[in-house]
């Protein structure tokens, strides 16, 4: 597999790249965090298409009351036209200002989610780095500590009959019955360093 970050060829299974230090994150193994947003995201779409959908159906409703206010002025033709005028304005305003307040709360609803879920979301991310960070220095102490013990310390397989000495992570390295010295001694001893873990 690869580096999410220097993209470097990595083993299966690293916690962090021996690259670059970066967390390896596995497709698999999804953050809650990122699932977490996604759903939000579904629910404030969701959201909109309900939106939409009222915002059609009042819509629907002011040509059906249109309608019905331009028959009822046609059939009354004894109605003096000042007032059939004064009749379709009214039900016309009084249509429009309830559709008006209703879209306004729905909006100011959905603005109020969306405000929040900012925040609850920039406060997580900054929680991440902060993780993020405090884990980068702890795998740049480990990596240290690594690279120190694969220098200096030599581990022998106690049924050796080679004379090599590995590293703690060589293939070749039994660990069930060992000795461990430091290189040097090791190499004072008549031990070579294994071809596949010293390169």
């Amino acid at each position: 597999m690869l580096c999410n970050n220097c993209h470097n060829e990595i083993p299966e299974g690293l916690i962090f790249c021996p690259h670059c230090g970066s967390k390896v994150i596995n497709g698999s193994n999804g953050s809650e965090k990122e699932k977490a947003l996604q759903k939000q995201l579904s629910e404030s779409e969701a959201q909109n298409q309900l939106l939409e959908n009222k915002l059609k159906n009042a819509s629907e409703q002011i040509n059906a009351l249109s309608a019905r206010l331009s028959e009822e002025t046609t059939r009354k033709k004894k109605v003096p036209g000042v007032f059939k005028v004064f009749t379709v304005c009214f039900f016309g305003a009084a249509a429009a200002l309830c559709i008006v307040l209703f879209l306004y709360m729905d909006i100011k609803t959905t603005e109020d989610y969306f405000a929040e879920l900012y925040s609850d979301t920039y406060d997580k991310l900054s929680d991440a780095q902060s993780e993020i960070e405090n884990l980068t220095t702890l795998n740049e102490y480990l990596q240290l500590e690594v690279d120190f013990v694969d220098s200096n310390v030599a581990f022998i397989n106690a049924d050796d009959e080679e004379g090599l000495y590995h590293t703690f992570y060589c293939d070749d390295f039994i660990g069930d019955n060992f000795y461990v010295f430091n290189t040097n001694l090791a190499e004072s001893e008549g031990f070579t360093p294994c071809p596949n873990c010293h390169y």
